[in-house]
């Protein structure tokens, strides 16, 4: 993935996040489109160039808020380094794939930072819901957007999927 590219789509993801994001929230909840970038990144990006491109969107997302820095950025590395190490062993390209470890990994990141927020302020009742809502609206999301990002992937720098030895067989097969 080229670095101007991570660069422009963090931009772009960030923008949506802070302007587009509270409008289309559903019970309080909002999509976390920035994890969603993060784990298209570590899917389809060179392993070290996701992390150290995890830990940029997240060090971009800290500067957008009012808490401590390397919050997002700290959760985001993470994510990256867990969709890296397990990517060889999923088939990335399935849109159940792409939805199921969104919903995972922002499952996870939410808890994290539901206990950090409960260990500095005192949050009501309701907070698990509101974890489990926020990685399931993300997760509905992440195949729309990796699928946009999946179809501009010569311009991102990302490899195309292959065809398999079968499939490039089948239609000579097929005459009888």
């Amino acid at each position: 993935m080229h670095v101007f590219a991570i660069v422009i789509l963090t931009a772009l993801t960030l923008s949506l996040q802070t302007i587009v994001a509270p409008r289309v929230e559903i019970f309080g909840a909002r999509p976390d489109w920035l994890l969603v970038l993060v784990v298209f990144m570590a899917l389809y990006a060179a392993p070290q160039r996701s992390i150290i491109a995890g830990w940029f969107v997240g060090i971009c997302a800290d500067l957008t808020t009012v808490e401590r820095l390397g919050l997002m950025s700290v959760s985001y590395a993470v994510v990256a380094a867990v969709v890296t190490a397990m990517r060889e062993h999923i088939f990335r390209y399935s849109m159940f794939t792409q939805a199921a470890v969104t919903f995972c990994l922002c499952a996870l990141v939410q808890t994290a930072w539901l206990i950090y927020a409960r260990t500095l302020y005192d949050w009501g009742d309701g907070a698990f819901t509101y974890v489990v809502l926020v990685a399931a609206y993300t997760a509905l999301w992440a195949p729309l957007m990796q699928g946009a990002m999946l179809r501009s992937a010569r311009l991102l720098g990302v490899p195309r999927p292959r065809r398999g030895p079968l499939d490039a067989t089948v239609g000579s097969h097929a005459r009888v």
